[in-house]
């Protein structure tokens, strides 16, 4: 998490992306939506962007969610 602190939290920009994070943080990482149109009986697909935000947002939830970081404040 701290590389994406750094590369996405806003207070500077690393020149340098660690691989991983580079790799998740392309457009089409986690593959692509499909959209059928009904109408015009056309498939369109698109590349997932942005799924390294997706993840973190999740992982921040779970974190602020979780019982023992609640125990905290109690």
């Amino acid at each position: 998490m701290s590389g994406a602190a750094n590369n996405d939290g806003g207070a500077h920009v690393d020149d340098k992306l660690e691989p991983l994070y580079e790799s998740l943080s392309q457009d089409g990482a986690l593959g692509t939506f499909e959209a059928f149109d009904e109408i015009l009986n056309t498939l369109t697909k698109s590349d997932i962007a942005n799924a390294h935000h997706v993840a973190l947002r999740q992982m921040a939830h779970e974190v602020l969610h979780s019982p023992d970081f609640i125990s905290l404040v109690n």
